[in-house]
């Protein structure tokens, strides 16, 4: 397996949203905070790196949002785990609306 990165730009969430939320995802993982994001190691040998861009604001009339890019780094994953991870990750940061 290959090394993948993925990188999503603009992300609806800010640093502090990461830091509060990125430890309950993966309970099964080993989780390594670092002040620009995380590491995550699961015991079979699968690794994501995650790194945070800086937190910017983005407007919307009288509304601020924080927006974030954030670079995703796979290690010995298939695809369909980095799937999977992506969907878990993608929901657990999803703020209200419809």
């Amino acid at each position: 397996m290959t090394a993948i990165t993925i990188h999503s730009e603009g992300l609806g969430i800010s640093h502090g949203d990461f830091f509060r939320i990125i430890p309950r995802l993966f309970p099964e993982a080993t989780l390594r905070v670092r002040d620009d994001g995380a590491g995550i190691e699961w015991s079979d040998g699968r690794k994501v790196g995650i790194v945070l861009g800086v937190e910017k604001v983005r407007n919307l009339g009288l509304l601020r949002f924080p927006m974030t890019d954030v670079h995703f780094s796979f290690r010995e994953c298939h695809q369909d785990f980095i799937d999977e991870f992506m969907v878990v990750f993608d929901r657990s940061f999803q703020k209200g609306g419809g």
